[in-house]
């Protein structure tokens, strides 16, 4: 298995699961469509990994599109819900790869299989505890096909991020601390992020009756994930979002780049 590409897709995977949650309950307000502005810092104990990254993003968003540019690496990644695919653009080299949402559920299933043939060979202590940190982690990625359960915690904290008013929210799996959110309901960004995941095999267990009533968007999150080989800590702040009409043109990929073989993410 491919270590680096599936810690990647982990991270982004589960970057797009907190929005998704907390677009779980549809609400009265029209949906959002415009964009955000955020930094991500990232510190990490992995080998060959830098202790700290800090990476500038911008996010697109109107029903049925996303686009997320990291400004700093100069990598985008194109949903298309409507098409049921992802664009993966190097915007330095000019070439982007194609995965259909099929793929990237073979993808799992993949992921899953030689998880197993892995753990084969570890004692029944260290199985135990790999098992317990891909479910934790990674919503079922694990050798384990039982349901999970999502749900939260709140604090009853409150906050002012950019002047909205937000709710501190603590996200648990399996009542496992997962991530911790600063939510505002001034936005609604819809259920396809979460109709996505649960396509995608991610969003197997059920999710609280106080999850469901989570609203809004996190203007800052924080989460920890345990790799196995070191440690990742993340914490992402939204600096900008803006109500506007976004043009389809935004969720298209760029004239004159090039088609590349596309890698499923946890192949070898």
């Amino acid at each position: 298995m491919n270590r680096e590409r599936s810690k990647l897709l982990a991270c982004l995977m589960v970057a797009i699961f907190a929005i998704s949650f907390i677009a779980a309950g549809a609400f009265a307000q029209k949906k959002f469509e415009g964009y955000w502005e955020q930094q991500t810092v990232r510190k990490s104990t992995l080998p060959m990994q830098p202790k700290e990254v800090k990476e500038n993003e911008k996010t697109f968003y109107k029903s049925g599109k996303m686009k997320m540019m990291n400004l700093t690496t100069g990598r985008t990644t194109i949903f298309r819900f409507d098409k049921e695919l992802v664009w993966t653009i190097d915007e330095k080299k000019k070439t982007y790869e194609e995965m259909t949402f099929a793929q990237m559920q073979e993808g799992m299933a993949q992921a899953k299989s030689e998880m197993k043939k892995e753990m084969k060979g570890m004692s029944a202590e260290e199985r135990k505890m790999m098992e317990k940190m891909m479910g934790k982690n990674m919503g079922g990625l694990s050798d384990e096909e039982g349901e999970f359960e999502i749900s939260v915690n709140r604090s009853g904290k409150k906050n002012k991020i950019l002047d909205y008013n937000c709710e501190q929210i603590f996200l648990l799996l399996n009542n496992e601390p997962m991530m911790e959110m600063w939510v505002t309901d001034k936005f609604n960004l819809g259920t396809e992020f979460l109709e996505v995941y649960q396509k995608m095999g991610f969003m197997k267990g059920k999710l609280s009756d106080e999850a469901k009533k989570i609203r809004g968007i996190a203007l800052l999150t924080k989460m920890s994930m345990n790799l196995g080989m070191g440690k990742m800590d993340s914490e992402s702040q939204v600096t900008k979002i803006v109500e506007t009409s976004v043009s389809d043109n935004e969720f298209e990929v760029p004239g004159g780049y090039s088609k590349q073989k596309s890698r499923m993410p946890f192949g070898k």
